[in-house]
């Protein structure tokens, strides 16, 4: 841990000696009680400096969170049919992305194999989930269960 600039205490902050709003990019390592000296602040814990912050970011306008343009909203948003037709392309990109081995692993599942031995398998073999991972019993489960092939 480094020092602080000022009294040669343990620094639990990097202090911007020019505001990074206006362009700042270099720090001085400083302890809480003169990191809080320099702000004109009685000594205050991180969360309460960065609840200021986003109160004064808020009151200029600053937009944060979901509020923001081209946030994503966990909630499907304002529109329910535009986040039932985008759940319906992705279930058909995922069927089409998992066509070709779903069948194989049906038959591997048929000759006992289980979830993992067949993720292995998959993975073994140089192929990947569509998002370019390799395969894990979880997501093997998923596919056989899209297909149908999955009982208990």
């Amino acid at each position: 841990m480094s020092k602080c600039f000022e009294c040669g205490q343990p620094a639990h902050h990097n202090h911007h000696a020019v505001p990074r709003v206006k362009g700042g990019s270099k720090t001085i390592p400083l302890c809480l009680e003169c990191h809080s000296k320099v702000h004109g602040l009685k000594a205050m814990a991180h969360a309460e400096l960065t609840k200021m912050g986003l109160e004064a970011a808020k009151a200029s306008g600053v937009l944060l969170g979901s509020h923001r343009p081209g946030a994503h909203r966990l909630t499907g948003g304002a529109n329910p049919e535009a986040a039932r037709r985008a759940g319906e392309v992705s279930k058909a990109n995922a069927d089409a992305a998992y066509f070709d081995i779903a069948e194989m692993m049906g038959q591997l599942r048929q000759t006992g194999a289980s979830l993992a031995d067949i993720a292995k398998r998959l993975t073994d073999d140089g192929l990947t989930t569509r998002t370019g991972k390799p395969w894990n019993k979880v997501q093997v489960g998923r596919v056989l269960k899209r297909v149908g092939a999955l009982t208990a």
